[in-house]
């Protein structure tokens, strides 16, 4: 009878299985974060500028974040337009004092939040808070099933 030789290739089944792993969390993670740029809002471009990802290749984990702190904002909304059901005040009143005249006009025609005059002449504007933009969660929408499919296609390879 023959002899039967075992061969033990698990170290580098397991090696390839975490490259492929690897791999598409880097192709994943950079598709939402291009996603998500693309689904922010612009007012001084340091949101969409602030996106990036990064692959923990010991820990097989993608991340997908914002450096910027209005990132979670603009995600979440604010004030009466918050999405955590925790309604915010109604009504906040910012003071315009560090502006001039020209300054609160270019502001208010561009925000469309009306001005409130306090004592002694303060200028206020009067913020009912940010809609949410959802940035993220639209880059997951758009991308959770081609995501998977891609997997599948990485992991069936050769």
């Amino acid at each position: 009878m023959g002899e039967v030789k075992f061969i033990d290739n698990h170290i580098k089944v397991e090696a390839e299985i975490e490259r492929r792993i690897c791999n598409w969390l880097e192709e994943v993670s950079a598709e939402y974060e291009s996603q998500a740029i693309r689904n922010t809002r612009v007012d001084t471009g340091a949101t969409k500028r602030g996106w990036g990802h990064t692959v923990d290749t010991t820990t097989l984990e993608a991340t997908v974040g914002n450096s910027e702190e209005n990132a979670i904002w603009e995600e979440l909304g604010t004030g009466e337009y918050a999405l955590s059901g925790k309604k915010g005040r109604n009504v906040w009143y910012v003071p315009a004092s560090r502006l001039n005249s020209r300054e609160i006009s270019n502001f208010t025609h561009k925000y469309h939040f009306p001005i409130v005059y306090g004592k002694n002449g303060a200028v206020f504007f009067e913020v009912h808070g940010k809609k949410p933009q959802r940035m993220l969660y639209k880059a997951h929408q758009n991308t959770k099933i081609k995501a998977i499919k891609r997997f599948a296609q990485i992991m069936n390879k050769g």
